[in-house]
């Protein structure tokens, strides 16, 4: 058994019967190695019975699970128990940290450049830009672009815009179509390469980013890949040599592009684990967070041809997608309400997902969006960034 610690109120309290009682004592376990490292496991596995449930003594094992990291972490140096107010004075007097969190889409990469334009012509400068499928390749292209010291975040947003205006224009920008009989030949002998080639869009974006100027962006760059060998979500820094490649591995979705091979390990679209990465940006130590989701809340009925391989593919990871982002939007939620219903002490900065933080905005479309990759024009392109322009300023002014 570890130690035990008498804390004296207020800085915690506890329950009796369903009453939470803030000037009763409460005992709480001396954090160690042993009984922090937990602390996440234990979160996630009595997360949602707390939120749907009335206060109990099972509430209060979770919401010691969330903050003992936390309270690890603010007694490594005064070794003594934890202080609400240490805590407020570090965050009055630490700058806090902003994210952009761009997560996926594949088309609607569009929808998601309009509305980083607007967020960031409304002054939101990003300290970290994560990542995940068309989310990654956006986020590269604003690194890249923020290398240059004399460019505005302005500037910058609407250069990724322009991007796609004038890249994007039409299906054989992003890809080439195999052909019927090379399918079934590759299926035949177990060589299945993709249903589509996605060589064109990556040799455009090759000559548009630079590895070099990546690593010199102002804000920290973290792009998100699935390893489809262990299953495992896996992210790159702009320091990593091979982050152009990796960005690729991202927003390779599953049957329509080909595996990514990086470094000797195969990678696919990190939306397949994590589709509004808030959790995770918020592991790197985001405080406050501005997130740009391309899926609207409720699906479009038809819209796609089910007898078309391609348009099934499509539609069938939308549904899934659109599942996954719904949860990852719910966590930070809950995670937010369970914070600040029960009082539960966060130290700012902490590289915890389990913890609260500040929503700037989360944009997303108001209705799905519905633009095949397989006939897709310049008009279309021009129509989702205005949507994506519209919805970021319905948003505003921005939470933080």
């Amino acid at each position: 058994m570890n130690e035990m610690t008498r804390i004296s109120p207020p800085q915690v309290g506890h329950r009796s019967g369903s009453t939470f009682d803030a000037s009763a004592e409460h005992t709480w376990p001396t954090p160690t190695a042993e009984s922090t490292a937990p602390g996440r496991q234990r979160a996630r596995h009595c997360l949602p019975t707390a939120l749907v449930s009335h206060p109990d003594d099972r509430f209060s094992r979770c919401a010691a699970g969330l903050a003992a990291p936390v309270v690890a972490r603010q007694n490594r140096e005064s070794f003594g128990p934890p202080n609400v107010e240490r805590v407020a004075r570090r965050s009055e007097t630490r700058i806090p940290m902003k994210a952009l969190v761009l997560g996926a889409g594949g088309l609607k990469g569009a929808f998601q450049a309009g509305a980083v334009a607007e967020i960031l012509k409304a002054g939101y400068v990003p300290d970290l830009i994560y990542g995940v499928s068309v989310g990654a390749l956006n986020g590269a292209i604003l690194a890249d672009e923020s290398s240059d010291p004399d460019r505005s975040w302005a500037e910058i947003g609407e250069s990724l815009v322009e991007f796609w205006r004038e890249h994007i224009t039409g299906p054989e920008a992003l890809m080439k179509k195999r052909s019927l009989i090379g399918l079934a030949w590759s299926m035949l002998w177990d060589r299945f390469d993709g249903f589509v080639d996605p060589e064109p869009f990556h040799t455009l974006m090759r000559r548009r980013l630079s590895a070099e100027r990546i690593s010199r962006s102002r804000a920290q760059f973290i792009a998100a890949a699935m390893n489809i060998h262990d299953g495992n979500l896996e992210s790159r820094d702009q320091a990593a040599e091979d982050i152009i490649d990796f960005v690729f591995g991202s927003s390779a979705v599953p049957f329509l592009d080909p595996i990514k091979r990086v470094g000797g390990e195969g990678y696919v679209d990190g939306s397949v684990r994590e589709m509004a990465p808030i959790g995770a940006a918020k592991a790197r130590g985001a405080d406050c967070v501005a997130a740009v989701v391309c899926q609207a809340k409720d699906l479009t009925v038809g819209g796609f041809k089910p007898g078309n391989v391609l348009q099934l593919t499509a539609r069938i990871v939308d549904i899934l997608t659109n599942s996954i982002v719904e949860d990852d939007l719910k966590e930070a939620e809950a995670i937010n309400d369970l914070f600040e219903r029960h009082n539960i002490p966060s130290a700012p900065g902490a590289r915890e997902r389990f913890r609260p933080v500040k929503v700037a905005a989360v944009v997303r479309p108001s209705v799905e969006i519905t633009v095949s990759l397989q006939s897709f024009t310049p008009r279309d392109v021009a129509h989702m960034i205005q949507v994506g322009r519209d919805a970021a300023r319905a948003a505003l002014p921005l939470g933080c």
